[in-house]
């Protein structure tokens, strides 16, 4: 079944006219590290992320993993001229521009261009702010409290009276991250008075009144208090937007939007600190402070370093009436520069296609994808856009394998299945139902 579903994979890969690799690495439960792979591309205009396999690591550094990706491609026969992307998390071994995986593949496929997991950067932007020592100190205070609550049915049931919630705080989960910050500032009083109960009541041992007790301390400091305030108030938004990214279908335009409308919340804030800030901290100065560090950090981590292959999503219609012809024949210029190979008499084709929008009006509400139809007699141009569609924002559809569900693999590809085994689908049903 493994080697019919990779088989159908392999070929709706190869019938696409571009694709993406996307990697990312974890270690199973006997602790050998495995690199998941998937591949994002098109098939009949619309976006999938597919998984294609778990790879054993036996050695971890850039030529290895490069050698294991490169392998796993091969095995699936695809042809790597038409990789355009290439998407992983930030670590050396993965990003470095010298000798890092994506190095070695570009040097190799020129066109698969690198880009850093959209989710992995925003998450880098709220890690950053750790290197203040009362940031770090509250966030082990939030983490040892939901750990002690969540270690103990009976600590738990002290709070689920009041319908209180508490998700672990998991530094690799980012939207689980955010959500566990801001649930327990949204529960913050319900926790207050079940660990005052437990220090107090006899009806708890010795070892759960200390150490409540020791907690209860910790959380209700009021550098604490406002120090979690201030958290929570940016985790909820930083929620809303990794939830966002974790989407197959996002792309790298909507990531640079969504990030964008996040960078101006933020400042924002800061410059109207005092309104924000007086009723949580009289020092509304000290507090704005550490707010530039996360203006700063997400300025330097969402750079234009990949300009270049943004000026795809020029060829929607509009921004492209947006452009006068030599402005436009400079993007078109640009993207010929990164992809010709893959777009045959692509200069002529934009043209055309540039005019052609100049005499049509563009609903405002067409997503790039939804042009993939309308371009059809541009061929190049399809491809084109098809490329600014595939072209890897995050590395998520990786990381949820490493929570894997066979049977939701499989029910997804019954038809597949089905037809090649020659089963029904009551037999197949039964089959994933087992």
């Amino acid at each position: 079944m493994s080697a019919t579903l990779k088989s159908v994979i392999s070929q709706e890969i190869n019938e696409a006219s571009c694709f993406s690799i996307i990697a990312d690495e974890t270690a199973d439960i006997s602790g050998i590290e495995q690199l998941s792979i998937c591949i994002r591309f098109l098939k009949h205009n619309n976006l999938h992320e597919e998984f294609i396999g778990f790879y054993p690591l036996k050695e971890f550094d850039a030529e290895f993993i490069s050698k294991t990706i490169l392998e796993a491609c091969d095995h699936m026969k695809l042809d790597l001229n038409k990789c355009v992307g290439q998407g992983y998390d930030g670590c050396a071994t993965m990003a470095g521009c010298i000798s890092g995986v994506q190095k070695r593949i570009k040097d190799m496929y020129p066109r698969a261009h690198f880009f850093h997991c959209a989710s992995h950067r925003l998450n880098l932007v709220i890690n950053d702010l750790n290197v203040l020592p009362e940031v770090r100190n509250c966030i082990t205070k939030i983490k040892d409290t939901i750990t002690f609550f969540k270690e103990s049915a009976v600590h738990m049931n002290v709070i689920n009276s009041s319908n209180c919630k508490l998700t672990r705080l998991c530094e690799t989960r980012f939207v689980e991250k955010h959500k566990s910050v801001r649930q327990f500032n949204e529960k913050f009083i319900v926790i207050v008075e079940g660990l005052e109960e437990m220090s107090t009541s006899k009806h708890f041992n010795s070892k759960t009144k200390h150490g409540s007790l020791e907690i209860l301390n910790a959380i209700t400091t009021p550098n604490f208090v406002i120090l979690l305030s201030i958290i929570a108030k940016y985790s909820a938004k930083f929620e809303f937007i990794s939830t966002i990214l974790q989407g197959v279908n996002i792309d790298l335009q909507e990531v640079t939007k969504r990030i964008q409308e996040l960078l101006q919340i933020v400042k924002s804030d800061r410059c109207n600190s005092e309104c924000q800030f007086n009723l949580i901290f009289k020092k509304a100065e000290e507090t704005a402070i550490k707010i530039d560090s996360i203006i700063m950090s997400i300025s330097d981590r969402f750079s234009d370093e990949n300009v270049k292959s943004f000026s795809l999503f020029n060829l929607h219609p509009k921004i492209m009436i947006k452009m006068n012809i030599e402005e436009f024949s400079e993007v078109v210029k640009s993207i010929n520069s990164l992809y010709g190979p893959l777009l045959d008499n692509f200069e002529e084709e934009a043209i055309t296609w540039y005019e052609m929008w100049l005499k049509k009006t563009c609903d405002p509400n067409t997503q790039i994808i939804d042009l993939l139809e309308e371009s059809k007699y541009y061929p190049a141009v399809n491809t084109a856009l098809q490329i600014a569609i595939t072209l890897p924002a995050t590395s998520c559809s990786v990381e949820r394998t490493f929570r894997f569900d066979d049977t939701l693999f499989f029910e997804n590809h019954k038809t597949e299945v089905m037809n090649h085994f020659g089963l029904n689908v009551r037999r197949l049903s039964l089959l994933f139902d087992s």
